[in-house]
């Protein structure tokens, strides 16, 4: 047979070996759910709607304590954006495909090395980027919990402000783009355990931004973010918003995963800080972008941990 000549993504060579399912099965054998400490980024102020190339600061506390750690293991982690840049309009791509072996072989003997990555700033304002900026973490899908799991949990271990069906429901399973009805009163809303596979929570009326300006501003705090963030005014439709939901409790056992795969026919999006702590209390601050008209609601896969 005639070799394909396809090139490689970068990188990819080294993530899909022998070491992946290996990766995995040491994951789900330690874990139910794992988050890293908080990466740093070596400091720069970010251009309004720009790309800018950055360099992350890796090391032992910012990976999983497994066994056979290699460049497969990352590929099975997900990012998390700290909210206070999150809801500044950054985000961060980690390009792992940039890293060799010998990089992670640095991390293993307790170095810390340098990441390339790419910075997306959807704000209208430079923005000083610095310090504790993102976190990888993992969830087992095994530990997912569906049908009459999720509904339980949510119904018996969590508590929600609001009225069910109304301001928070269960997601179902969409079949096909007539049965895609995703705003307001339209969206399927379940409460049969055989249908059950996400909590949605719609976002309030209340929408925030941070307005246009030349200076750069500091928002690695909550104290920070205040100063700064604004309801929007009447007859401005920014590309970029903030949301939030109904107030949600999240027991110690339960953690909370945004569904950035959800998709809808405005193409809005929610940026890549998807992830929702064991123990949170509060309304989820959301990160909605490129609307023309943004979501009602957002979807949540629930997470049990076990170990």
């Amino acid at each position: 047979m005639e070799k394909m000549h396809h090139q490689p993504f970068e990188g990819t060579e080294n993530w899909f070996n022998e070491n992946l399912p290996i990766s995995q099965e040491q994951m789900k054998e330690r874990y139910d759910f794992w988050a890293g400490g908080d990466i740093e980024v070596e400091p720069v102020i970010t251009k309004p709607q720009e790309l800018l190339a950055v360099s992350l600061l890796l090391n032992k506390a910012c990976l999983p304590d497994i066994k056979n750690l290699s460049l497969s293991t990352l590929h099975l982690l997900q990012k998390s954006i700290r909210s206070c840049y999150a809801q500044s309009g950054i985000e961060i791509i980690p390009e792992i495909g940039k890293l060799t072996p010998e990089d992670i072989d640095k991390i293993k003997a307790g170095e810390t090395i340098g990441c390339p990555a790419m910075v997306l700033s959807h704000s209208l304002r430079p923005i000083n980027l610095k310090g504790r900026v993102m976190r990888f973490f993992w969830t087992n899908t095994e530990a997912c919990l569906i049908k009459n799991n999720l509904i339980e949990t949510v119904r018996d271990k969590m508590a929600i402000k609001g009225i069910e069906g109304k301001d928070w429901w269960f997601g179902e399973e969409v079949i096909d783009e007539e049965t895609k009805r995703v705003f307001g009163e339209d969206v399927p809303r379940s409460s049969q355990p055989s249908d059950a596979l996400t909590l949605c929570l719609k976002i309030q009326e209340k929408r925030l931004w941070y307005p246009p300006g030349d200076e750069p501003i500091s928002v690695d705090s909550r104290a920070d973010l205040a100063k700064h963030i604004e309801p929007i005014p009447d007859g401005i439709d920014p590309y970029f918003i903030i949301g939030e939901t109904p107030w949600i409790s999240f027991p110690k056992d339960i953690v909370g995963v945004l569904n950035l795969g959800a998709h809808d026919r405005t193409s809005a999006r929610h940026a890549h800080s998807p992830l929702i702590d064991p123990g949170f209390e509060g309304p989820i601050r959301l990160e909605l972008i490129n609307g023309p008209r943004h979501p009602d609601y957002v979807e949540l896969l629930i997470y049990q941990i076990r170990k």
